[in-house]
């Protein structure tokens, strides 16, 4: 963790000035990213306009304190770094491992993160994220719905974002399925814990590659 400027105090007094509670309890998460060690900025507000004060690294460990939807459409976290940094990181840098048994796209049970009366009910929940040698996916809960980011990163595009998504399983292992007007996306976690992601346009197979994971 690198500390550009200025002083920790003056993101708290931000965070003070633009009314955020924070609560008492943390979640920890992990920075993620296309390259490892690679900057991710942390920025004294919830958008890509804000200072960036100072930056951390892919694989970094956080705490993440709060989330916020942000005027992009992004969730925002507020995340707390081993050294007392604080500071703000868009979404699909951050991943917040699954902390409950059971096959990802199950729905929730009492007790669960997914359940709507567990208090962290509204937080992102990771399913599963991966990279091929095109795509970054990530597959993620939020207020119990699933959903699916998909980003091209030979075309540097984005796919998907928040697309809602819906899962199967079987013997054989778990499928996330999701799509926009032109293409469909199948993402399969195999038993052994590989991902595979096709994608079709007008039902004709385009792409298939296998996926590693990212941390």
């Amino acid at each position: 963790m690198k500390i550009k400027l200025p002083l920790l105090s003056a993101l708290a007094a931000t965070a003070l000035s633009m009314g955020i509670a924070l609560p008492s309890l943390a979640e920890p998460g992990i920075l993620s990213g296309m390259q490892p060690g690679s900057r991710v900025n942390v920025r004294s507000q919830p958008t890509t306009q804000s200072y960036s004060s100072h930056y951390g690294l892919v694989g970094d460990r956080i705490e993440i304190i709060k989330d916020a939807r942000g005027h992009d459409g992004y969730i925002w976290y507020y995340v707390r770094f081993p050294s007392g940094a604080e500071g703000w990181v868009r979404g699909d840098f951050v991943t917040v491992p699954v902390s409950y048994p059971g096959y990802p796209g199950y729905p929730g049970y009492p007790g669960s993160p997914d359940y709507p009366e567990n208090p962290g009910y509204g937080r992102e929940r990771t399913v599963a994220v991966f990279q091929t040698n095109t795509y970054s996916v990530k597959v993620f809960r939020h207020r119990g719905q699933l959903y699916m980011n998909v980003y091209n990163r030979r075309t540097d595009s984005q796919e998907l974002n928040w697309a809602r998504a819906e899962a199967v399983t079987s013997a054989r292992g778990t499928s996330y399925y999701s799509g926009n007007r032109r293409y469909d996306y199948n993402v399969f976690r195999g038993s052994n814990g590989r991902y595979t992601i096709e994608v079709r346009y007008q039902g004709r197979l385009v792409a298939r590659e296998r996926g590693y994971q990212v941390w």
